[in-house]
Parts: structure tokens; C-alpha cells; sequence
């Protein structure tokens, strides 16, 4: 009877850890994105993306290649590639550098409108789309849909 009652107590037990760790909690973006021009020619602008992220999970996770659009006052720039695995490890915030390209075509004349016409120094970015995140024996799919405000300092 007591080895019966073990071996339930330890079915328990394990039955909890593995439904705990089912869950993949999503990540956590700790501020708004800081955006640098790296490079512009004539039919593209080649910015960079330092966002703040959070692993919020006590395990260590990978998020895995993406691809998200990016979106300016509802005005689509392009997409994101995440082309390398990113490795999270657990409750720690980390900076990542992604790489973006705009093409000029169509897009630049809206922007520029939007930039020179409006009297608001904060533009919105928005960052959608769907990623692979995989921790300890699981994967999952994540959908981000992340809205910023980036407000513009005069010098």
C-alpha cells in the first residue's frame, strides 16, 4: 500500500512539472525600440532596431527565425528578419540589434508627408507577425503584435 501511494505521489509530482513547464510565457519588450540609420541610397534605408526583451520563463528559451512587418502611423516599411536563432536565458533582459531595410519605393513620400506636415514630435511603430520561440523540449508559436510610440528630440 505505501509503494503504491509513493509511486502515485510521484506521478503527481511529475504530471505538475511537466504541465508547468508546458507553458511558455511570452516575452516581455521592457521599452520602446531605439531606431539608428546605418545606411541610405537611393532605393532603400538600412536602419537598425535595439529593442529590450525579457525572458520571463525559468528556463532558457530560442527564439527562432521570424518574420514580422513593420508598420509606421499604419504606413507598411517592410519586414523584419530574425535570420538566427536568439538564445534567452531565464528572467534576463536582453538587448537585441535587428536589422531592417525600407525600400523608398511608394513608401518614403508617405512618411515624409507624415514627418514634415505633423505638428506631434512621436510617430506610432508597430511590429507584427509570428515567431517560433522553443524552450527545454517544447516549441511553440508565438504572435507579436507590439504598438510604440518613438518620440523625436530637437537639437
Amino acid at each position: 500500500m505505501f509503494l503504491k501511494n509513493k509511486i502515485f505521489v510521484m506521478q503527481l509530482l511529475i504530471l505538475m512539472f511537466f504541465s508547468a513547464c508546458m507553458m511558455i510565457r511570452p516575452l516581455e519588450i521592457k521599452e520602446s525600440p531605439q531606431i539608428q540609420v546605418k545606411d541610405i541610397s537611393f532605393t532603400a534605408i538600412k536602419l537598425s532596431l535595439t529593442v529590450k526583451v525579457r525572458n520571463p520563463n525559468f528556463f532558457p528559451i530560442k527564439i527562432g527565425k521570424s518574420q514580422l512587418q513593420l508598420e509606421m502611423d499604419k504606413i507598411p516599411l517592410g519586414e523584419i528578419s530574425l535570420p538566427e536563432k536568439t538564445k534567452l536565458l531565464p528572467y534576463i533582459s536582453r538587448e537585441l540589434q535587428i536589422p531592417v531595410q525600407v525600400g523608398l519605393s511608394g513608401v518614403m513620400p508617405k512618411v515624409l508627408a507624415i514627418i514634415t506636415t505633423s505638428d506631434k514630435l512621436t510617430l506610432s511603430l508597430r511590429v507584427k507577425g509570428n515567431t517560433s520561440v522553443r524552450g527545454l523540449f517544447m516549441s511553440k508559436n508565438m504572435e507579436i503584435d507590439s504598438v510604440f510610440e518613438i518620440k523625436f528630440r530637437n537639437k
